[in-house]
This record gives structure tokens, sequence and C-alpha cells, in this order.
């Protein structure tokens, strides 16, 4: 009757609520012709059905067997102005939701049931709601692309960490998967932080020995390959990335890392070898892997795919069975047996021969071995270590605590069959626990006594040992064939048990480039023994889940709980609204005796205060260290007047100091209350927190100063004491301490009432401090050396075995910031450089080459690494050497004297000079330094003066604090051997060429005219005598 039609969407009376909705075609209800649109048509196009507003017109629907009808008044109707139909949700839908959104043909079948025909479901009945709560992986497409040729596509992946460090030190590997020959390459990483310059190195080599470029680059996005993109486009390859959380994208490689775990621990498994041999069993798997053929390469190989040879079967062994290498060449006498029983654990990437573990832990590598394959004979060698078998995990996540193998008991070393050499010292025989690491060394080809071993000192002697000649290079290139094994360089890292002489053998002349991570121009001395030592490699754990599978990192870790709990360190409450808790984490570190013995496990937890604001929760920072000049001129004076030098170290410092700000941390790993929501309010100063030294300084300062200390104004961290004729000198660095004075008794005082006010350690006579070895002679001189800190540097850098150099730096060198590639790993450059800065302390020599590589730190260069590693080379072949501090005559005042020079325009770059200077107090050299001037020096004059200014400088502070020190000191004496220099610090003149250094000529004239400073013209030959 009005002409209006609505479209309902159910049947019924159950007060659905209706909306209206455009329909795709408007009509009258009179008009019903057959060139029209019809209801039919109409309530089909839109899955409804009709009501006419009005009670005396019903309109029948082919979609249902009713009629309907409506009393629909007006007022519910469209407007009149828009002659639309009202739109309701369709029958499919309303059944869809009632029944709790089922399948389609589940559907279909209970209203067919209810005698209900529904059509098929089309693109207007999708539910949102469907797909909130049942949306899941959509099938994975198989890719259609094909490769032709190798490296076209290369997969990448980092597996680890393992639950199990292995022997070299690995916790990694990263996996490089070739997408058309299925080639696999693995290389095992101690840092996640290694993969970009491994890949590089991978890079180099496969592009180079193939002669093909590598296009495309398939990894995940993990944190490893975050740079990977910086490093590729420039060269045209594409990086290509896979969704988040989507590991089947990059399925290839996946599988393969579980191919290879599953073969390696069934390898272990079968041999009955413990778990920490993963690297190699890892390595084998892959090795065997390659050539192995595969039925998606039409049963061929990788290995043929990728050589267009024939793999050799014939020289596959079984991994873990019992070996004879031919050893007869190492032998000292003629009874010794030609060989002995080893175990076989893979294969050389570099020599074409068998690696062999021999029950002293060390590692053979020989082509002339005899195998017995079905023996396997690891329990027996070593029948303490009992093998582990629990599972790695496959994927690459970390692991829980409880898959954790429990820690496998230390290996006694049994006795050698090699006879010990005439020279050779019986070691002592304190046990020391060992991981019996093994170690690795090449057995002659024929009669060839060329050979490349390592060996670390075992409790019994060994006739020859000669560790890796290789050294770390940021730039260096990895071994990328076959599956590469650890090179020697990563293999020796077990702990030494005991000191043995150590006999270098030359070696061979072997392709060491490809060996990873090292270089090879550092080579071993045929002839030079190294010195004894003692050199453990226990390493520091990561995680508080893996430290506490360890005894010792485990009662390291109560103790330091201990300890917090006993300085009321925090109390547990409940974070308020407005604040916000930072985190916290356990760090481990092995600290150890100056002979590398292990002194201390240590566990600390730190709180991270990188996560603190400022001015919120933290305000000063500032805390002072002693200078080492005012170390040097303490200890000078020490030796002088035959001082005793006594060594205090203060347990947990930090846990001393007193906070004024409110700070909320997390509770710490492993020792949670019940209730972890409740938060740390921390009460003292914990470490990591950037007002933690502050505090505790501020701690330290107010209890000395009770006890009627002075700081020094030059040097805050050095308290003096006068108590009647005596006088007490106190050094500070933190939470190590140094005291000396006249009065031996007076010392055990102020220790004991120190004691009393916090729990400290009395070390006893000063030997070693900072890294700073301080050997006592009879004259009552002292020697100051790093030699254990210069070694385990060398060690770093895998160069500890390098030849010496006579000069840290060749005189014609001119370093610049052009030239040469880049290093490839700027972070490794710049951490050698700032280790060889710290040597500066006792090694003064190096200053000014030290000073020349520093100035590259942000682009390194080839050139630059070079310097460094000469540099590395001469601290080798000086590594006992170190700073004399002798006694000074007595009875008149300790000279103060300067001696300066400048290296004029040295720096290719900006043209800028370099200032050096030495400083002595009585016969002791206490100062010096090398630094690159700020302006450029417009002649040889200006640059030489700019280094007379900064050692007046220099001179006047340490007047200052000899002065506070009560110590009576010659007028200070400064040698120039510039004659330019010494007339413009003499004469009242200012040139043309000088009136822009103003401030420094009248600085220095004044010290001069005034006699504060004796300014002399010599040459060093003359000054040195």
């Amino acid at each position: 009757g009005s002409s209006k039609i609505l479209l309902r969407g159910h049947l019924g009376d159950d007060g659905l609520y209706q909306f209206d909705s455009p329909i795709q075609h408007k009509f009258e209800a009179s008009a019903f012709s057959p060139y029209k649109p019809t209801v039919h048509s109409v309530c089909q196009a839109n899955n409804g059905v009709c009501l006419v507003p009005n009670t005396s017109f019903s309109v029948p629907s082919p979609r249902c067997n009713n009629v309907e009808s409506s009393n629909t008044s007006t007022d519910s109707s469209p407007s009149s102005n828009n002659s639309s139909i009202q739109y309701f949700p369709s029958l499919y839908i309303i059944w869809h939701s009632r029944l709790g959104h089922p399948h389609h043909e589940v559907l279909k079948h209970i209203l067919k049931l209810c005698n209900q025909q529904l059509p098929n479901k089309n693109l207007s009945d999708f539910c949102s709601a469907c797909c909130l709560g049942k949306v899941h992986r959509l099938p994975s497409v198989s890719s259609t692309a094909t490769y032709t040729k190798p490296l076209e596509l290369v997969f990448c992946d980092l597996w680890g960490p393992a639950p199990v460090e292995s022997f070299g030190g690995y916790s990694y590997f990263l996996t490089c998967v070739d997408a058309y020959t299925r080639f696999t390459w693995i290389f095992p990483l101690k840092l996640k932080s290694h993969t970009l310059s491994t890949f590089q190195n991978f890079k180099s080599k496969v592009e180079l020995q193939y002669n093909l470029p590598i296009k495309v680059v398939q990894t995940d996005g993990g944190g490893e390959f975050c740079h990977f993109t910086q490093f590729l486009t420039p060269l045209g390859i594409i990086h290509r990335l896979t969704c988040t959380h989507t590991h089947h994208q990059n399925g290839s490689v996946e599988r393969k890392h579980r191919h290879i775990v599953e073969n390696g621990l069934t390898l272990l498994a079968h041999a009955k070898v413990p778990l920490h041999f993963w690297d190699h069993a890892f390595l084998t798997a892959t090795y065997l892997i390659n050539r192995l053929p595969s039925p998606t390469l039409d049963n061929k190989s990788p290995f043929f795919l990728l050589n267009f040879k024939i793999p050799d079967y014939k020289f596959l062994k079984t991994f873990g069975c019992a070996c004879f290498p031919f050893l007869r060449p190492y032998n000292t006498q003629k009874m010794n047996f030609h060989s002995k029983e080893c175990i076989f654990l893979g294969y050389s990437p570099v020599y074409k021969g068998y690696k062999c573990l021999d029950s002293t832990g060390k590692i053979f590598i020989s082509k002339d071995v005899m195998f017995n394959k079905a023996r396997f004979p690891y329990n027996e060698l070593f029948p303490s270590d009992q093998p582990s078998h629990q599972p790695l995990s496959v994927n690459s996540t970390s692991p829980t605590l409880s898959s954790f193998p429990p820690t496998p008991n230390p290996v006694p070393i049994p006795p050698s069959s090699l006879a010990a050499p005439p020279h050779t010292v019986a070691p002592h025989t304190t046990p020391i626990q060992s991981l019996n690491t093994p170690i690795v060394s090449l057995t002659p080809n024929d009669s060839s006594h060329n050979s490349l071993t390592s060996q670390i000192p075992s409790t019994h002697p060994s006739n020859s040992v000669s560790p890796s000649n290789s050294s770390y290079s940021p730039h260096s290139n990895s071994n990328l064939f076959n599956s590469p094994t650890p090179t020697a360089s990563g293999l020796g890292n077990g702990p030494v048990l005991h000191p043995t002489p150590i006999t270098i053998v030359p070696p061979s002349s072997v392709d060491t480039s490809s060996v990873s991570p090292a270089s090879t121009d550092a080579s071993v001395s045929p002839n030079t023994p190294d010195p004894p030592v003692i050199t453990h490699r226990i390493h520091p754990q990561n995680t508080h889940t893996m430290a506490m599978q360890h005894p010792e990192w485990l009662q390291a870790m109560k103790s330091e709980y201990d300890a917090l709990m006993t300085n009321n360190t925090w109390s547990l409450v409940q974070l308020p609204d407005d604040r916000k808790a930072i985190g916290c984490k356990w760090v481990f570190r092995l600290k150890q005796n100056p002979d590398g013995s292990i002194n201390k496990y240590k566990a600390r937890l730190v709180a991270k205060g990188f996560h603190q604001k400022h001015g919120f929760d933290y305000t000063e920072t500032f805390s002072p260290v002693v200078k080492p000049v005012t170390v040097r001129t303490v200890l000078t004076l020490a030796v002088t007047n035959k001082w005793s030098i006594q060594q205090l170290d203060i347990n947990n410092a930090f846990l001393n100091g007193l906070l004024d700000e409110e700070v909320y941390m997390v509770q710490p790993p492993g020792f949670e209350a019940t209730d972890k929501s409740l938060v740390c309010k921390l009460q003292r100063a914990l470490y990591g927190l950037k007002q933690a030294p502050r505090a505790w300084f501020e701690r330290l300062r107010s209890a000395l100063v009770k006890l009627g200390f002075v700081p020094i104004k030059c040097d805050p961290s050095l308290f003096t004491l006068h108590v009647k004729h005596h006088t007490i000198f106190l050094l500070v660095y933190v939470d190590d301490i140094i005291i000396t004075g006249s009065s031996n008794g007076l010392i055990q005082q102020l220790i004991h009432k120190l004691n009393s006010e916090f729990s400290l350690k009395d070390l006893g006579k000063l030997d070693y401090f900072l890294g700073i070895e301080v050997h006592h002679d009879k004259s009552g001189s002292l020697l100051l050396s790093q030699t254990k800190y210069i070694r385990d540097l060398l060690t770093k850098a895998n160069m500890e075995n390098a030849n010496g150099m006579a000069s840290p730096m060749a005189s014609s060198i001119k370093l610049s910031k052009f030239g040469s590639n880049h290093v490839s790993d700027p972070t490794f450059f710049r951490s050698i450089v700032g280790g060889l800065h710290y040597a500066t302390i006792t090694r003064p020599e190096i200053s000014y080459s030290v000073n020349k590589v520093c100035q590259f730190l942000s682009f390194p260069l080839e050139e630059h690494w070079k310097a460094v590693k000469r540099i590395r080379r001469y601290l080798k072949g000086t590594i006992h050497h170190g700073l004399l501090i002798k006694p000074a005559p007595t009875g008149a005042p300790m000279a103060l004297v300067g001696f300066c020079d400048a290296d004029w325009e040295s720096n290719p770059d900006d043209r800028r000079s370099t200032s050096g200077a030495y400083i002595y107090l009585g016969p002791n050299l206490v100062s010096w330094w090398a630094k690159k001037q700020t302006l450029v020096a417009r002649s040889s004059a200006e640059a030489e003066y700019r280094s007379l200014a900064q050692v007046s400088a220099e001179i006047l502070w340490m007047q200052s604090l000899l002065k506070e020190l009560k110590i009576p000191i010659k007028v200070p004496q400064i040698f120039c051997d510039n004659p330019s220099a010494v007339s413009l610090a003499h004469n009242p003149v200012l040139h043309s060429r000088t009136k822009h250094m103003e401030l420094d000529i009248f600085f220095v004239r004044e010290k001069v005219m005034n006699k504060s400073h004796y300014l002399l013209q010599g040459s060093y030959n003359s000054e040195t005598n």
C-alpha cells in the first residue's frame, strides 16, 4: 500500500534488531513486470526476504516457505523522501551466529534437518568474528623458483646458544646453505656479534674459489642479521628477510639445523663421547651430509654438484672409534712406542688428515693413522668423564633451566706415554680441576718434522708444544669448505693444570689464511721457549640459568646474595603507581692470580642503570679514582723511604654506599620471593646504578676523614694522615686500596679500624694491583709489569706465539685515514687498541705508537690493523719488561725533571703535530704522554713550544701535589731540543709567526722568568746520560 519494501533476514518473532541498508534496486509494489526487478531478485541480491509494511498485503518469496506480513507503522519505515529497502542480516549469518559460528558444511546440514534450504555461502556472508577468534596459519605455498647455478641464493641462520659450551668456548654456529647444490657450511661462533664478520669472510672465499657472485641472501629478522642489509646493499646483493615468527619461510636452513644436530648427537651417542665435543660432532656431521646423495638432488651429493667430482668415500672413518696416529718423530728415546691409542674426532679442513684425541687431551692431525672401527675407547681413556646424552636444542631458542645437562665430572689427565725431555722439570702435584680440554697438534708427514702443534701443559710433561701461529684479524678469512673445524687457535681453551717448559716446533708451510678466524703474519719462533704459565680457560657463564648448573658459580651467587641481605640492600615493597622498576642481571667473572690460576669465582648482581632517568632517580654521578701518576709518585716516595706497602680490598664495596634517591628494582633472577609482584626498594648502592660509585666514595671518604685522613686537592683519591712524626698515604681506586707510611704499627691500627667499618681483606704486601704485577727485589726497588695482562691481550687476538719485533712502530710509517680497505670488525679493533692503551701504564715506550693507532678508532683500515699487530708483536718479544721504581738518593730534595718533544706535521691528513713528554721524579719515570695537538702548528718551533707548555702545566700540577704531601723538591728542570722554542721562553719577543701563540708563550715565560722552572736546551743523548 505504501509502496515501501523492507528486507528482513530472519523469520520469527525474536525481536532482531532491524537496520536500514541501501538495496541494489528500487521498485514499487505494483510494478511487477517481466522486464523490471522482481521481489525474488531483490531478496536474493540482498540475502533477505521481503516485508511490505501493510497488513493487507503479503509477498511470497522463493527463499522461504512462509509469507511475511508486517504491521510496521510508517514511523518505523524508511522516510518517505527516500524510497529504499530496510536491510536485515541474512538468514545464513543469523543461523551461523546462533549456532556458535560453525563451519559452513555443519550449518548447511543442521538447516537441512530443519527443512530449510540454504544456498551456498557467498562473499556477503563474511564473518569477522571467526577471523578474530579462529585465524591460523594458512597453508604454505611451495616455492616455484628454480636456480641453475651455485650461490644464486644462500640461506643463512644462526643456531644457539647451546646448553653446553664446547671445549673451544663456542656457543653458536652460523649455517649457510646454497639453494642450488644444498651444500652446507657451518662456522662455530663464540658470540652472536661475530656473525657479520664471519659471513663477510665466507662471501669473499666462496666468490673467489668458485668465480660466482652471491646474488641473494635470505635470513630471518634476528638481531645478528640487522647489519646485513647495510653490508649487502652497496654490493648489489639482495637481502631477503622472512616474516616475523615465520620460520618455515627459511625452511631450508631450519631443516638443515635439525639434520646437523640430530646427526651430530647420533655420532656422540654412538661413540659415547660427552656433549662438550658437540662442535667436532656437528662439523663432522656436516662434512658427511655434504657427501651423501639426496633424493631432492636426483641422488647426487651437494659436494658433487658444487665441485663436479665424486667424493672420496674411502677416506671416511667412523666417528669416535679407536685410532693410532704415527708419532715416532715426536719420540725422544728409541724405546718409545711409535703410536698411542687415540679417539677419532673428524677431519681437518686444512690438512688432508684425521683429528686424533689422545688420553692427555691433545689432538694430533695426521694422515698416517690406523683405525679400529669396532672399538670406541673414550670411557676407557677418560674413565671419570661420564658423557651426558641429554639432548641439545634443535631450534635456536634459549634453553630452559631444566634442559641443561649435569656438569661433567673433572677429568684427571693420565700419564703420557711419551718420555719427558731431559730438560723438563717435574711440576708439583697439587690437584686442580680440569675440563680435559683437547689441544691441537700435527704429526709430520713421512719423515718431515715440520708440524703445527698447540699444546696446553698438563700434569705430565710433553716433548713438543707449539700453539697455533695464527693471529686474529678483523679482516681475516675463515675456512669455508668441506665443513671446517675449529682451528688450533680455537681449541686450546681448557684449563692448564701446571706450568711446564715448552719447546716450540716450527710450523709447516700451510695456507693458514683459510683458518678461522685468524690471519698468518705472526709465526711461531722456532727456538724461543715460552715462560711457564698457568692459563685457566674456564669461561665465565653468560646467564644465571647456565651458572646455576655449576656448583662453583652457584656458590658464588649464593655468597653475593647473602652479602646483599646482610647489608640490607633492599626491602620488598609494592611498586608505586607513578614509578617504574629497573631490571637487574647476574654478571660472572673469574678473578685470577698473577700466574693465571683461579683466585675466586665471582658473581655480581648488577642493576640495569641505563634505565634510570636523570633528575628522577639519580642526580650526580662523578666519582674520582686515583691517577696513575699519583700511584707512581707515592711508590717512589715509599721505596725511597723504605716504607712497607700494604694492599686492601673492600668486600662488596658499593653495598656500603647509601642512596638518597628512591630507586626500585625487580627481584634478582633465581632468588625471587614467593610474591613476585613485589619489587626491591634499594637502600644501598648496588653495582650498575649510575650513582653507585659516587655513593660508595662519599661513604669511604667520610669514614677516612673521621680517622683523621685529609684528601689531597690535586687528587681527591689520595688521602694523607700526619700523626706526630709519622706520615701515612692511602690511595683509593674504587674498592682497591694501597696504604703505605712511615709507621707499620699505625698502618695496622688503621686497617683494624677500617675493618670495623667495612668488610675488607688484608692482602698483605702489594704484589698485584689493577692488573699490574709488583715485583720486589732485595735492594728495595719495585718492578711494575703487566706480563699476565699482555699475555691475555695477545691470547685474545691469537698472537700469543707471534714473533717478537725490535720496535713497536717503523719510524717511516705515516698512517692515514685514506688508502687501504676498511677492517670488517671495527669493534674488535677498538677492543684491542683499548687494551694496548691500558698497557701503557707500565710501558711508556709504546705510548707514541698507541696514540697513532688511537686516532683511527672510528674507521680503522687494514694498514692501521697492521700497525696494531706490530705493537702486539713488540710486546710479545718484551713481555717481561716493565717500569722500574728505585730508591732516590736521600738527604737532599728530590729532582723533578721533564723532557718534551714534538713530531711536527706528522699527520698527513690534517698536518697536526704530536706532542710527547717524559717527567722524572728523582730517578723514576712517573709521568709521560703522547698527544695529538689540537691546532695546526705553522713551524716546528710552534709545535715544540706547545709541547713545552703542556709539560710546564704537568710539572706545575706535580709541584702542587708534592707540596701537599710535604715533600721538598728542587726547582724543576725542563729539557727541550728546539733552540727557537727555548729562545721564545727566555726572551720577551713576539714574532709575526708566533703572535697567535700568545697564551702559551706567556704561560711558559712567566714560569721561566720567576725561576719556578729551569728551561734548558739539550739533545736526548745528553739528557739520558
